[in-house]
């Protein structure tokens, strides 16, 4: 009878023996051959979806790197090239500074130094805080505060990057050191 078979008998499909005509076991083995096919584009799959989970997530922290260092680079610039006295350079910076989180919008920073205290714009004391004193060779001369409000969805990541913490303590360091030269530079 067409198309039946046993082991080793040729199945026939159509009028004509070409149409198809494979052995029960030529059968087996290319569902075999294409069960292994598909076994590996899953893990192909699987590893792709990897691959795109880790791009993704290394693409974020390189954002996360690019907003502190364009902060750092804003600060060096405004120190450089800023010919305004003390109190608008330290007024801009304290203005830029947010835009080096991880939420800007939601980041604002004090800046407390020789009795006047500096504020970006809507600043908000929140209960989520990071501050750093500011110091000269000699003694202590402020704080610097930086303030955020933890996001509405719940996150994996910290509200402070480590990075975001070493750029306050950085940013500290710069204005100590600022204050310190041109406190020297005007009494000289």
């Amino acid at each position: 009878m067409q198309g039946e078979s046993t082991d080793g008998e040729r199945l026939m499909c159509g009028d004509h023996r070409n149409d198809w005509d494979v052995s029960r076991e030529e059968l087996i083995d290319a569902l075999r051959e294409a069960h292994q096919q598909v076994l590996e584009l899953q893990a192909q799959r699987k590893e792709y979806h990897w691959l795109e989970e880790a791009l993704h997530k290394r693409t974020q922290e390189l954002s996360e790197r690019v907003k502190e260092l364009d902060c750092l680079y804003f600060i060096a610039d405004c120190i450089l090239n800023c010919n305004s006295d003390l109190l608008e350079l330290l007024r801009r910076i304290v203005a830029f500074l947010p835009r080096g989180f991880q939420i800007p919008e939601q980041t604002w920073v004090s800046l407390s130094i020789l009795g006047q205290t500096f504020q970006s714009p809507g600043f908000r004391q929140t209960a989520h805080f990071r501050d750093a004193k500011i110091l000269t060779s000699r003694r202590q001369i402020g704080y610097l505060q930086i303030c955020v409000s933890p996001p509405s969805r719940a996150r994996e990541i910290p509200l402070f990057l480590r990075e975001e913490i070493a750029l306050v303590s950085t940013v500290s360091q710069w204005i100590g050191a600022i204050v310190e030269l041109r406190t020297l530079k005007e009494s000289v």
